[in-house]
């Protein structure tokens, strides 16, 4: 096999921990090592990261606190290999993980690729993240070509990258969306590769999960603002979650209405309760089946854990929403 250069890119903000175990696990990768470069960008982190990287040949760069996207760009920046290999600092590749993307990259004569989530947590959330994400990464597996890559771990061709541009600097989490839509709509080929495993960390808590969400909600909605199309339909959204987001949307409206028309509302409550119920539901079916396959608790508790992750996308999503227009309504005011 011909080994190319590869630039691996760490961004990381503190995460010390996680960021000595991701070093070692990309110190047992199966490449010639002198075909690497590791660089690894503190986003302004408060902990002392230079303990961590000293005893690895680890390129150690700072910048000011901006988020991933700016440390990814900055990275990419100063990186000067064939390849770009873009790694979370919570992640743990496996020694096969970068070969197997490389190959399957090189074979299918793509710009990029992505490898498969694997988390070995037992917290109930953890698991029905875990659960969801194999859900979805079956659904980008039917595709020959993704339109979705992920940053946590993902190759892509240097000089591609430059092409477009990198990263949209403007849009702070989900610029692998971002990213991802721009080559797809340039015609450059993403793939997903199941065999590229890596394992990586999930959240524990109810509450960090939701704003998880909400944050995830609120910047892929700017993704979508600015390609209106895939909000349509891609190849890692389930058309279920669309609907899920709806049911809850009428929820919320019928609510307000009644706010004001009690008694008509209270009339027709249990009518409608149960007509939302069964269509939320029907759109968990298939999810309910998969995962009852996979973990059976998950599966019992999916329909409160779904309604916990509509809830946070949504409200991420009108949060967006409203400030895409306020902001188009503050600049038709200064006209």
């Amino acid at each position: 096999m011909n080994y190319p250069s590869v630039s691996i890119l760490i961004p990381v903000f503190n995460r010390s921990q996680q960021l000595s175990a991701c070093l070692q696990a990309i110190a047992l990768l199966d490449w010639p090592k002198e075909k690497l470069e590791i660089i690894v960008i503190d986003d302004g982190s408060t902990e002392d990261l230079s303990l961590v990287t000293s005893g690895n040949p680890v390129r150690l760069i700072r910048q000011e606190h901006q988020g991933d996207t700016a440390a990814r760009n900055l990275g990419a920046e100063l990186a000067v290999n064939e390849f770009l290999f873009f790694v979370d600092s919570d992640v743990q590749l496996q020694p096969s993980t970068l070969k197997i993307l490389y190959q399957a990259l090189a074979g299918k004569k793509a710009a990029a690729a992505r490898g498969a989530y694997k988390n070995e947590s037992k917290s109930l959330i953890s698991r029905f993240i875990q659960v969801d994400f194999e859900y979805r990464q079956r659904l980008l597996s039917r595709n020959e070509q993704i339109d979705l890559l992920d940053t946590a771990c993902a190759l892509i061709n240097r000089q591609v990258f430059i092409n477009v541009g990198g990263f949209d600097r403007s849009i702070s989490v989900c610029g692998d969306v971002e990213i991802s839509y721009k080559l797809n709509s340039r015609g450059y080929k993403l793939i997903f590769v199941p065999g590229a495993v890596y394992y990586h960390r999930h959240c524990e808590k109810v509450f960090a999960y939701l704003a998880n969400k909400y944050r995830k909600g609120f910047w892929r909605t700017k993704v979508f603002i600015l390609f209106p199309k895939k909000f349509v339909k891609d190849s890692y959204t389930p058309q279920s979650l669309k609907l899920q987001a709806g049911l809850l949307l009428a929820s919320i409206i019928i609510i307000l209405y009644g706010l004001f028309y009690k008694d008509m509302v209270l009339r027709f409550w249990w009518q409608l309760t149960v007509i939302i119920a069964l269509l939320f539901l029907a759109s968990l079916a298939s999810f309910i089946v998969y995962s009852f396959r996979r973990d059976k608790l998950i599966a019992l508790v999916s329909p409160w854990l779904v309604g916990l992750r509509t809830l946070g996308l949504s409200v991420g999503a009108l949060h967006a929403i409203c400030s895409y227009y306020a902001h188009k309504f503050n600049l038709a005011r200064k006209v």
